[in-house]
């Protein structure tokens, strides 16, 4: 089990370090509402198979909401 938690944490800090080079608010937000809607969900499975779905459907999440933030702010630069 040790090993598959430092997995997860070299995938959180990963995650992290996309998020704080490209030092977006909006990008640090999207990851608080990913983590307040599926951490909930991956600690209560048991299962290891059913919280590796629950990941990633929250990595699934929060790259769908990254591209709705860049989409409107590209729309947002080339409609002037």
């Amino acid at each position: 089990m040790g090993n598959i938690e430092n997995k997860n944490i070299i995938q959180q800090e990963f995650e992290d370090d996309i998020l704080l080079s490209e030092s977006s608010k909006e990008f640090k937000r999207i990851r608080a509402k990913a983590d307040s809607i599926y951490n909930k969900k991956i600690n209560t499975q048991r299962n290891y198979a059913k919280k590796q779905i629950v990941l990633f459907k929250k990595r699934i999440f929060i790259l769908k909401e990254k591209t709705k933030f860049r989409l409107k702010r590209f729309y947002r630069l080339y409609s002037r």
